[in-house]
């Protein structure tokens, strides 16, 4: 008798059936890293407040609904859509600098990471909307060459459409 008035009173549509299944949205999505190394150099020729595309050639996994331009370093959203964009630089040797995630080259202030001490470790996580044909890039800015360490995760990006 108590089980029946509890699930009455607190859960009154314990038995109803399933509601339909709704889109997957989370398979739109896409990793990248840069595990093969290398160094990404100052451009002191390019707009210093949006720095350096972060090379990420090595594309782990990718939904048919957002490209890769390999010459830009730059994914390419073909959804809008509300996303989690999450990333991580780890150079060889420590650096000061900034890490950040430009969109459509402008600067997504919530990503801007910056030490004030040489570090060897930068990441942040965003939520934003995106529109079909946006722009996303990985980029640094530093007075020095940052090293990127071969076979290792030097850096990576990830993108998940979350609505």
């Amino acid at each position: 008798m108590k089980t029946a008035f509890f699930q009455t009173v607190y859960f009154p549509n314990i038995n109803a059936p399933t509601g339909p299944t709704g889109p997957n949205v989370t398979a739109t999505h896409t990793f990248a890293s840069n595990y093969t190394g290398g160094t990404v150099l100052p451009d002191p020729l390019g707009d210093p407040l949006l720095g350096v595309s972060v090379p990420l050639p090595n594309v782990g996994q990718s939904s048919t609904k957002i490209d890769f331009d390999k010459a830009s370093s730059e994914f390419i959203s073909k959804i809008d859509g509300y996303f989690q964009i999450s990333y991580n630089l780890n150079p060889s040797t420590p650096v000061i600098g900034t890490a950040q995630i430009v969109i459509n080259n402008e600067i997504n202030k919530a990503s801007v990471m910056t030490s004030q001490l040489a570090t060897n470790h930068f990441s942040g996580t965003i939520l934003v909307p995106l529109h079909k044909d946006d722009r996303v890039s990985l980029r640094v800015i530093s007075a020095a060459p940052v090293v990127l360490p071969a076979e290792s995760a030097g850096a990576s990006l990830l993108i998940l459409r979350l609505a």
